[in-house]
């Protein structure tokens, strides 16, 4: 195939895209695909010769390797001027496909050459079909490198500065414009607003960059803003290894930042045990105090390698708890807060008192909804149960500590065990006078009970009482992702009444959220459903 022929090839395959590229950059791209044809025939060689290398020679493999090299030169200068012209090109696949089927054909007649010069020169070579497959770009990768983004928060910016030039900005195989395109799409919004009124073309990348290091790599703002978080973490309510981890971490990350622009923080130590240690719980602190020296100042690291067992136990006595994610567990929540010594999380399966099948309460049992009324409270009584809250009654019915009533009559019964007026039994006059505020309900028909009908008739109370409410409300241990990618153990809160979420402000600063303030009321109701 001659030149002029490659060339009408390269203009067919380029002419859909040609009606809005100017003449240049169309020439360009002409000349690009022409050194990709020249790439692909050497290509196509070394897989003939795979098959049947009995007739290759030691000269020929040079000149292809040589001829290669040539190729995949002028396919590089040719696609830096394309990508100078046509930003789009940029995140175009054409460099990195060509690069790969580059590299693969060249390692492979390196192999060739090699094997030849220390054999005979009618030696059959045979070359493992590893080294250069069928599939053009069938080579192990590795992972791609990517910056992180820069957020505009200043303590972070010395580390993002020093990848990006050991990365980028180091790199001689890339442009100017490459570099720089590489630099802007790192940084959020809040952070371009030092460079907002500058052209990002390859002649302002000094400028640009400058730019933004006078404007975050201020070593006083930095070092503020470091000294500023140090002193502003939350403090430990609870103890528990994540918050402990998560104290730790930070804490040696802004020691690091700080170190990074020399300051003298090896000399810290005993400022930087009492900020840590103002931090921890009350359960923490008391380990520490115990543990710490009594005849001279403790030092940093003794206080961190502390720490560090301490979330190793934490976690050791978490793990001895059979707590699977997702566990629902029930927690009363209570208007008057009573004073303890310590506390357990311990998972209890809802299961119905009535057929003993968990998954449901017995107010939701399909068997013993299908029942009568009068069964229903038959049963109500043969296990035992309290008739105002349909739970197991360890106490006397005037101590049910339920406000709950019927939805239909409002007296002190549950609302499954109702009975309409023509079905309500004779209401025991004798004991009218003697009960203030106590409701009697009797079943017409009580087939389990041996009584006549004027003999010692059975009286159910429920005594309306003041006593204080307890609202049951699920919760759940959910794992949280920061926008870092880092998981947090969390404890979710399952209201189904709510029409808000919410969130602590410890939470908050963990998983590095963004936040907007605004105004609005917020009215929470307590009240006990009954079905």
């Amino acid at each position: 195939m001659d030149d002029q022929t490659e060339l009408k090839t390269g203009v067919d395959a380029v002419q859909c895209s040609s009606k809005k590229l100017d003449k240049a950059l169309l020439a360009l791209k002409v000349r690009r695909t022409v050194t990709e044809h020249q790439i692909d025939r050497v290509n196509d060689f070394v897989k003939r010769i795979q098959e049947d290398s009995s007739s290759v020679s030691l000269d020929e493999l040079n000149i292809r390797l040589k001829d290669l090299d040539s190729a995949f030169d002028a396919f590089d200068k040719v696609q830096r001027k394309i990508e100078e012209k046509d930003f789009d090109e940029i995140s175009q696949p054409n460099r990195s496909k060509c690069e790969e089927l580059y590299y693969c054909t060249a390692i492979t007649l390196k192999v060739y050459i090699s094997r030849l010069n220390n054999s005979d020169s009618n030696q059959t070579i045979h070359v493992s079909h590893a080294i250069l497959s069928d599939e053009k770009y069938d080579t192990v990768k590795l992972p791609k490198i990517e910056l992180r983004e820069f957020s505009g928060d200043v303590t972070t910016w010395i580390a993002l500065f020093d990848e990006f030039t050991s990365l980028v900005h180091n790199n001689e195989r890339l442009n100017t414009f490459t570099k720089l395109h590489h630099l802007v799409s790192k940084l959020s919004p809040a952070a371009k607003a030092p460079i907002a009124g500058i052209k990002i073309i390859a002649e302002n990348y000094e400028i640009i960059l400058q730019r933004l290091k006078d404007r975050f790599e201020n070593k006083k703002i930095i070092a503020k803003q470091h000294i500023k978080q140090i002193f502003e973490h939350p403090k430990i309510i609870h103890a528990n290894a994540a918050d402990l981890r998560e104290l730790i971490d930070t804490m040696n990350n802004h020691l690091i930042g700080l170190k990074n622009i020399n300051r003298p923080v090896e000399s810290w130590d005993d400022l930087m045990v009492y900020i840590i240690t103002s931090k921890l719980d009350p359960d923490t602190s008391s380990k520490w105090n115990e543990k710490a020296p009594i005849d001279r100042v403790p030092i940093l690291s003794e206080l961190l390698n502390f720490l560090k067992g301490r979330c190793q136990l934490l976690d050791s006595n978490l793990s001895s708890v059979s707590l699977p994610v997702g566990a629902l567990t029930s927690r009363a929540i209570e208007p008057k807060r009573v004073q303890r010594t310590a506390k357990s999380f311990v998972i209890i399966k809802n299961c119905c008192s009535f057929c003993q099948k968990p998954g449901h309460s017995i107010y939701r049992c399909s068997d013993f909804l299908s029942l009568s009324v009068a069964d229903r409270l038959n049963k109500v009584h043969a296990l035992k149960l309290c008739v105002n809250c349909l739970k197991f009654k360890k106490y006397h019915l005037s101590d049910c500590t339920s406000k709950g009533r019927c939805h239909k009559c409002g007296k002190g019964h549950y609302s499954l065990l109702h009975f309409e007026r023509p079905q309500v039994a004779n209401y025991t006059a004798s004991k009218h006078n003697q009960i203030n505020e106590t409701n009697h309900i009797e079943p017409a028909e009580n087939a389990n009970h041996n009584m006549s009908d004027q003999a010692q008739p059975k009286n159910f109370a429920a005594l309306k009482t003041q006593h204080t409410e307890r609202s049951i409300l699920a919760t759940v241990v959910v794992y949280i992702i920061s926008k870092y990618n880092q998981r947090f153990p969390c404890r979710v809160l399952l209201d189904g009444g709510s029409q808000i979420n919410m969130i602590s402000e410890r939470m908050v600063h963990m998983t590095s959220v963004n936040t907007l303030q605004f105004n609005f009321n917020v009215k929470i109701k307590l009240w006990e459903h009954q079905t």
